[in-house]
């Protein structure tokens, strides 16, 4: 048993950069991933099977389908999700993840896309569309045939039926300076200057899951959206309430917190100058990980 805490932790960058993006963008759920990863490590070398000539591909293998029987549990759970069920957020930020974790966790608004896909479905778009996994890599992994891989991708997209290009670089200093003058306006209730950063059809979404009050429906347009900022910045702020602006999932992001733990965390997606989503995570159990840095 000693032996193998010794191998866990010696494995824990490895894990980071390998198996954990993996977990995390088939389920969307951040802790469960982590949870995911670290039971496949341990059964791995409790069991020490001799017979694994490539323990990297092995280890990607098992972690790739137990993520897929994960979300698959996840989906019959979500039946009952009071609301709008948004993954869960992680930091992309230099200063908590090297740059390959970076790369390899998905932009927000591409996860949350992705939620109109089965676990296989989305598993294979992941594989083919990210992670540039051939064909006849995805049917071994998951143990179809390239026929079957080929028809999964032809159906997610048609599924998606947009352009699922979403820019993974870093947002720059100008759209951390429109979010900077967005809750200036929104805190001086200058309703006016913050329509005009959002985009016509700008839509925001909420999840609270069942601990947290949050909007269950989505609400789309300036006036609406425009009106739901004011009130969550004001009526729904605590006068303790320390804001931070980040990068979350390649996302300009703003967090708030109270007593140091992270209550609400607001991702924007921001094209041609205007805000086009904002995605609102206040389920406590999703903002676990913003807390652990």
């Amino acid at each position: 048993m000693q032996q193998t805490t010794k191998n866990l932790n010696r494995l824990l960058p490895y894990f980071k950069t390998r198996l954990f993006p993996y977990a995390y963008n088939i389920i969307g759920d951040s802790m469960a991933a982590e949870d995911l990863v670290h039971d496949v490590l341990n059964r791995y070398f409790i069991e020490t099977p001799s017979h694994i000539q490539k323990p990297e591909s092995y280890l990607t293998r098992a972690v790739i389908n137990n993520a897929i029987n994960y979300k698959n549990l996840l989906r019959t759970k979500l039946e009952s999700y009071p609301g709008h069920w948004l993954p869960s957020p992680v930091l992309t930020e230099d200063v908590i993840y090297k740059r390959a974790d970076q790369e390899e966790i998905l932009n927000y608004s591409l996860l949350v896309l992705l939620e109109k896909l089965n676990a296989k479905e989305r598993a294979v778009f992941i594989l083919k569309e990210t992670y540039e996994y051939s064909h006849e890599e995805i049917a071994t992994i998951l143990e179809i045939n390239t026929v079957h891989s080929r028809q999964l991708l032809k159906r997610s997209k048609e599924k998606l039926n947009r352009n699922i290009e979403f820019d993974q670089s870093d947002y720059d200093s100008d759209q951390k300076r429109m979010l900077e003058q967005l809750t200036e306006a929104i805190l001086n209730n200058n309703l006016e200057k913050v329509k005009n950063v959002l985009a016509e059809d700008v839509k925001t979404i909420s999840d609270g899951g069942e601990k947290v009050s949050a909007a269950r429906k989505m609400l789309i347009g300036p006036d609406r959206v425009s009106r739901f900022l004011q009130a969550i910045y004001g009526k729904y702020l605590p006068d303790s309430t320390h804001m931070e602006f980040t990068q979350i999932n390649h996302l300009p992001a703003i967090t708030f917190s109270a007593d140091g733990s992270v209550f609400r965390c607001m991702m924007f997606y921001i094209q041609n100058g205007k805000i086009e989503n904002i995605f609102i995570v206040v389920n406590p159990d999703k903002l676990q990980k913003l807390n652990i840095h």
